[in-house]
């Protein structure tokens, strides 16, 4: 004869481990179906970007802002 807390606790886990094969489930089909909007919504948006070119900074000529001198002036440009 089977005793009842083996039963109960077949009973546990058995649904516990069916709990969790449907989250997963559940979020692999969520997964798959946003990401198909979001493929699409990527399509629609590439014919909306465009591309900035910002200018090259010559760094040289702000090399004397954060300069000092020991005594703590800061140094003049020349």
């Amino acid at each position: 004869m089977i005793e009842i807390k083996t039963i109960k606790q077949n009973v546990v886990f058995i649904f516990i481990i069916s709990l969790f094969t449907l989250i997963v489930i559940s979020c692999a089909i969520i997964f798959i179906k946003y990401q198909n909007v979001l493929n699409d919504t990527s399509k629609a948006e590439e014919d909306k970007m465009f591309e900035i070119n910002l200018p090259v900074i010559e760094w040289g000529k702000y090399e004397n802002l954060s300069k000092k001198l020991p005594n703590g002036n800061i140094e003049k440009s020349k």
